[in-house]
């Protein structure tokens, strides 16, 4: 029973997600609450060739049809940016993710693994700020900080 409503009744968790234990739901992805009863905005949803993971979806290796990224579901993202064999996201709360190919340290992880899922940027000296612009390019990425500060990224 979740908030006084039978688990398996199709209302539990606000129709958005499953009743896992006593007043405990696991909501869907794009939605969050205690009850799953808020919805989130700023999804990411990615379509194309995917063989070094820029979708960010370790499954797909390429698809012609949009979908959404639940990996994103916890929070809002406001800006997208795609490379070359990577992409960068910016959430509202001013963190980079980036994933894709990295072997010239485009993704700004502190090395050249590449990563088929986001990796919150924590590195270097974009890791303690808050972050209001990003691009990624062909071998590089920057990232500009709320006070207007530009940073960049590259190995070459």
């Amino acid at each position: 029973m979740c908030f006084g409503i039978a688990q398996a009744n199709t209302n539990v968790c606000s129709s958005n997600g499953n009743c896992f234990a006593t007043n405990y739901c696991t909501c869907f992805p794009g939605w969050t609450g205690s009850d799953c009863s808020t919805r989130i905005q700023g999804f990411v949803y990615t379509c194309g060739y995917a063989t070094n993971g820029q979708l960010g979806d370790p499954v797909s290796q390429k698809t012609s049809l949009y979908r959404i990224q639940s990996w994103y579901s916890f929070q809002s993202i406001n800006q997208v940016s795609a490379g070359r064999g990577y992409s960068l996201t910016l959430s509202s709360a001013g963190a980079v993710h980036s994933f894709g190919l990295n072997t010239y340290g485009t993704l700004g992880t502190g090395d050249t693994t590449s990563y088929s899922t986001p990796q919150t940027v924590t590195k270097g000296e974009i890791g303690n700020r808050t972050m209001a612009l990003i691009a990624a390019c062909s071998f590089h990425s920057m990232a500009v900080d709320s006070n207007g500060v530009l940073f960049t990224v590259c190995l070459i």
